[in-house]
């Protein structure tokens, strides 16, 4: 696929709005950097806010994307606002796919290790809609069920972070912690922003040293998003497999779990209604982000099937 190619079919999917936004990132990912153009803060001014993304927006932004400057961060901004409006089911962005957009995309986006994992996508599909099933038999620790119950945002942000540090846990566990936390506390995991004290998240693995693992890190202190502690998972497991110093995974023999006590899947019928467009945001993540954190979903599926 040349590059003008590889525009024009990331620009069509863009603006038809029933095509899933999770297919416009896909398609944004084969596009090469040499494409794009600066982002210039003066002329590509983007709303942050969620209530100022209306069709109308949404239509204003497109044309000044392919009119006046073809920028990743605007493509980037695009393809979340067109999933904001297919998430609230505004007019012009409802899904026609028989299938739920996550699941729609996956096969495309699958690595040659995610595609090892033999799960049919009636099963994948099943999971994207009940995310709660992969917290089954989970056993939250008991620090951070006390930073919950506290609403103490500092504390289980310092846990999580501790965790993703943790070289002998394995990806898994990381993400059903996530998984949690995204149910029982969002208010601690806010929406993905990009500023001057949090750059954007880099996709080219050829940078990804420990330098810019820590880099990446240290943005969680402005903006602590499920997407930038997604990147650095597929980071993190990526310097892991090239045996970068720091980042081995430590193997440990797994200790004997306590019965389970269902703290992590009771919930009464008005949580499980408010938490639910954030387990839907959160399952829709992994899917676009991909790589081990995609093969750690798949993984906790094929475990619990």
């Amino acid at each position: 696929m040349n590059n003008d190619m590889a525009k024009l079919d990331f620009l069509k999917t863009l603006e038809y709005g029933s095509t899933p936004a999770s297919k416009s990132k896909i398609l944004l990912e084969q596009i090469p950097h040499s494409t794009f153009m600066p982002f210039d803060e003066e002329e590509d001014i983007v709303e942050e806010k969620q209530s100022s993304w209306t069709e109308e927006y949404f239509r204003t932004q497109s044309s000044h994307l392919q009119r006046v400057n073809f920028s990743k961060e605007l493509c980037d901004h695009l393809i979340n606002v067109k999933s904001y409006l297919q998430d609230i089911g505004a007019k012009g962005f409802s899904i026609t796919d028989s299938l739920p957009k996550e699941v729609s995309s996956i096969e495309e986006n699958l690595t040659e290790r995610e595609k090892s994992i033999d799960i049919p996508l009636s099963s994948i599909s099943e999971y994207l809609n009940n995310p709660t099933a992969l917290l089954k038999n989970y056993n939250p620790e008991k620090n951070m069920e006390e930073a919950i119950v506290k609403k103490d945002i500092n504390e289980v942000q310092s846990i999580l972070k501790f965790n993703l540090n943790n070289n002998r846990l394995v990806i898994k566990d990381v993400l059903q912690m996530m998984i949690f936390v995204s149910q029982r506390f969002p208010e601690a995991l806010p929406e993905y922003q990009i500023d001057k004290f949090s750059l954007a998240i880099i996709e080219d693995e050829s940078i990804w040293d420990r330098n810019y693992f820590f880099l990446q890190q240290s943005y969680l202190n402005h903006n602590f998003a499920i997407e930038r502690l997604m990147h650095l998972i597929n980071v993190r497991d990526h310097l892991a497999q090239k045996g970068v110093k720091g980042f081995e995974h430590i193997k440990v023999q797994p200790k004997p779990k306590p019965e389970s006590n269902q703290t992590a899947g009771s919930y009464s019928n008005s949580e499980k209604s408010s938490h639910k467009k954030q387990e839907n945001s959160f399952m829709k993540t992994a899917v676009i982000i991909g790589g081990a954190v995609l093969a750690g979903i798949l993984a906790l599926i094929a475990k619990l099937r």
